[in-house]
């Protein structure tokens, strides 16, 4: 049965694999049919692994596979078993320059009516480990193995490739003065002393802390905000009370001054409206005052 099924970047060629079959079939994508016939069969690669997969180049010219290993059966009188190496095997699919690796080397053994391809590298990765999932990065143009035991190993250029695992490689390994292991030679063993690594100052100031101390301080900080602002206790907290008719939300200086204006222009409008115990005839007697007045200019 066919488990995986890889087109190359350009669609040009579709690569194929079954599970128990020791060949991976590439087909021309733009012909294919129920009668077509795969244009380079790549023997020796043993498929063990239901997610065993394979990876074109980024320029589609190369096809890289990884290998499986056989498990080791039980051992009986006379029998050495040999425990092989999960292998990565890159083979040329262009068709161009690989008139020499598609003789197959004399085989007279053919696949599907096709001479099978001999791989231009091969490379051992682990011992006993089966080489499952390979991907090609395009970008880095470095090619990453999954093996069956859950580890992963990154195959790279120092030339052709990019950032990636040389990223890690340009840092390189701190060197140890001579002095220093001097030093640590002459310490007693159990002592404290012997200890390594920063000092850890929890109390110090906030100007002598590390940085790391810092950002777990202002974490820490957040957190207890947000627990803060969580508790319905807290948060429930009445506000102060204000003088005179409150404003707003707020007990703010702008505020203040805006309570203290609305207030005596408040205090000064019901003084004028308050009409208890004043004599109603008081004010009737203005506007008939005010009426006569008028009557005289008009009338003469």
């Amino acid at each position: 049965a066919v488990h995986s099924l890889v087109y190359s970047m350009d669609g040009k060629w579709l690569a194929s694999r079954c599970v128990g079959e020791e060949c991976v079939r590439i087909w021309d994508g733009r012909r294919l049919g129920k009668t077509a016939r795969p244009a380079v069969v790549c023997a020796g690669v043993r498929s063990l692994e239901e997610y065993s997969n394979c990876a074109f180049s980024p320029d589609g010219k190369l096809l890289c596979v990884g290998t499986s290993v056989r498990p080791l059966c039980s051992k009986r009188k006379g029998e050495v078993f040999i425990q092989e190496y999960g292998m990565l095997k890159i083979f040329r699919v262009d068709g161009k320059d690989g008139d020499d690796a598609q003789s197959g080397g004399g085989s007279s053994i053919r696949v599907d009516g096709v001479a099978p391809t001999r791989p231009i590298l091969e490379m051992d990765v682990a011992l006993g480990v089966s080489v499952v999932s390979v991907v090609w990065h395009a970008k880095l143009n470095q090619i990453f193995l999954g093996l069956s035991d859950g580890s992963v190993k990154i195959c790279y250029d120092k030339l052709h490739s990019k950032k990636g695992a040389l990223s890690c490689l340009a840092k390189g390994i701190k060197r140890i003065d001579e002095l220093s292991l001097l030093l640590a030679s002459r310490i007693p063993q159990n002592s404290s002393l012997s200890t390594t690594g920063p000092i850890k100052t929890p109390h110090a100031l906030p100007l002598f802390r590390d940085e790391e101390e810092r950002i777990k301080d202002n974490n820490r900080r957040k957190h207890k905000r947000d627990r803060e602002e969580d508790d319905n206790r807290r948060t429930k907290k009445p506000q102060l009370p204000a003088t005179g008719i409150k404003m707003g939300e707020g007990t703010s200086a702008k505020l203040n001054f805006q309570q203290f204006i609305v207030s005596s222009n408040s205090s000064k409008m019901l003084q004028s409206k308050n009409i208890a115990g004043r004599d109603p005839r008081e004010a009737l007697f203005k506007y008939s005052v005010g009426d006569d007045k008028e009557r005289k200019g008009k009338y003469g």
